[in-house]
């Protein structure tokens, strides 16, 4: 394992610790996208009694194999996550839930590293055909049209300020880091998008930049052993040791290794 592992990165545990003594006070929004794909529905009636609507069967394992396409991309199943989205979709559209399928895409966008227009395109033909307001907002947001920014997610209103510079690269990875709120997957997306313009900003610390990778983004996919996002951290590790001159030897053959258990191809 490399030289850094033993001496500057803190493990997992340890950073939430130092984290919790720190956190700033608890936001009231929630991550609108996981909180709806992630929990399942309970409609009750108004009326105050126990009677209860049943969720459609549809949408009971749609939610189920959507959950199952994120842990599965996450931990190197590319391949059997590309056919949980296909699965997770024709649930909800056989029964018309069209907004399920956009949230379906826009929270793969943000799982895959908020780089992959594709699934905003598929997000926003699902959240017109199904007049989705919430969705259609995040993809305005994301394509650049008009877009109410405090009907966003929180973690997309945090973009919006990071984008229009109201955030330095600090302040962003900072925000993101230690709300509670967000999913780990959400957070280390931020952070690594974060990292990404760091390492092309010449005004930057190269410190700063390396020590988000190996006190947060490696730590945190480490604990939860996300593969694919540990082939990405290094990758960028990579590039600060470019940019230092240094040995990038034992990164590339970490990349390789922790690379082959990934399942790109069919």
């Amino acid at each position: 394992m490399l030289k850094h592992k033993l001496g500057n990165k803190r493990n997992y545990q340890n950073r939430q610790n130092y984290k919790n003594r720190n956190a700033k006070p608890k936001q009231t929004n929630i991550n609108a996208i996981a909180i709806i794909i992630v929990v399942g529905i309970a409609l009750t009636a108004c009326s105050g009694k126990s009677n209860k609507q049943l969720v459609p069967t549809s949408i009971q394992h749609g939610h189920s194999i959507t959950q199952k396409s994120v842990e599965r991309y996450l931990t190197g199943q590319i391949v059997a996550s590309d056919q949980d989205i296909t699965s997770a979709k024709s649930q909800y559209s056989r029964i018309g839930d069209f907004c399920n399928v956009a949230r379906l895409y826009l929270l793969h966008y943000q799982v895959r590293g908020l780089d992959n227009i594709s699934f905003v395109d598929n997000a926003n033909t699902f959240a017109t055909l199904g007049n989705c307001n919430n969705e259609l907002n995040i993809v305005n947001f994301i394509y650049g049209n008009n877009y109410v920014e405090n009907q966003l997610p929180i973690f997309y209103q945090a973009l919006a300020k990071y984008d229009r510079n109201d955030y330095s690269h600090q302040e962003f990875v900072e925000t993101v880091d230690a709300n509670k709120e967000l999913k780990e997957f959400t957070k280390t997306a931020g952070i690594r998008l974060a990292v990404s313009r760091m390492l092309n900003d010449p005004t930057t610390n190269i410190q700063t930049t390396e020590q988000y990778i190996t006190t947060i983004l490696i730590p945190t996919d480490e604990a939860f052993s996300y593969t694919t996002n540990l082939v990405k951290d290094y990758r960028l590790l990579r590039a600060v040791y470019n940019q230092q001159g240094r040995n990038i030897e034992k990164i590339d053959e970490t990349i390789k290794l922790i690379d082959r258990e990934i399942n790109y191809i069919r």
